[in-house]
């Protein structure tokens, strides 16, 4: 007579509890094949994490082309933003077998009365799109292939935006979230704590840019008596959607004409 020891290992590629049996066949003429059996429970791990994707940030964004003016995105709208879903977290390993679907996000928004519409993008394909209404868009309900990060791998989504006709030259806008921005899947892996994830503001990245091609009065003149000086008015450089361009000095020469008025050309700069 003799033993031997070996070991069962239960790997799950579902969730729940699963039984079943295991069969040693006896070669042993006297001896009956042996069964026994076995119970083995599963669940997901929680050690994925969420990064932010190093791209190519827009810097001195032309708000005012045809494409920044869409109400509704495509995949070629602006992209300000990447973040990576992490199975696994960073190292990609876990023993779950399962993958990491992001289920629900909010991200919250500096300067976001500059932006019009907003969505995330797996590649060309959308996966969602909202108005920004506020300084948070809030996507809930998603699922599929698109933000879901294979088991032990990563998926890239990208946001991309569409702009307000008015918006404020200079200004820079950005996204973040943190861990309880995030919801996973339930059947899925699970998020861990991660840092907080900031998308690029530094130097002239996601900055606007307005761009003056004319200017205008942005306080009227008014009406006069005779030998009373005109109250004080204004003019501003802007471009073609009225948003005035904050950059530079410029030189501005004022005409006058008219009955009884003595000629002028006042100068100024702005």
């Amino acid at each position: 007579a003799g033993s031997t020891s070996f070991t069962v290992t239960y790997t799950p590629n579902a969730l729940g509890t699963f039984n079943a049996t295991v069969n040693i066949v006896s070669d042993d003429s006297d001896e009956a094949n042996y069964n026994f059996n076995i119970q083995g429970s599963s669940s997901p791990s929680n050690l994925s994490t969420i990064a932010f994707n190093t791209s190519t940030t827009p810097q001195n964004i032309d708000y005012s082309t045809a494409a920044n003016q869409v109400t509704n995105l495509v995949s070629t709208s602006l992209a300000v933003m990447e973040f990576r879903i992490q199975d696994g977290g960073p190292t990609n390993t876990d023993a779950d077998n399962l993958g990491t679907t992001l289920n629900a996000i909010t991200l919250n928004i500096t300067n976001w009365q500059n932006l019009r519409r907003l969505a995330l993008y797996n590649g060309v394909t959308e996966i969602a799109e909202a108005a920004v209404t506020g300084p948070t868009v809030t996507f809930t309900g998603l699922t599929g292939t698109e933000v879901t990060a294979p088991d032990n791998g990563n998926r890239i989504i990208t946001v991309r935006v569409s702009f307000q006709a008015t918006v404020t030259d200079n200004q820079q806008f950005s996204f973040s979230f943190t861990p309880s921005d995030v919801t996973a899947l339930s059947t899925n892996s699970q998020f861990t704590t991660f840092s907080t994830v900031n998308s690029e503001t530094t130097a002239d990245r996601n900055r606007i840019e307005v761009t003056a091609d004319r200017i205008n009065f942005s306080t009227q003149p008014n009406n006069t008596s005779v030998s009373v000086n005109m109250s004080a008015f204004a003019v501003q450089f802007v471009d073609a959607l009225g948003n005035r361009d904050f950059d530079g000095n410029r030189t501005v020469t004022l005409t006058t004409s008219g009955v009884n008025i003595s000629p002028a050309t006042p100068t100024g700069s702005i």
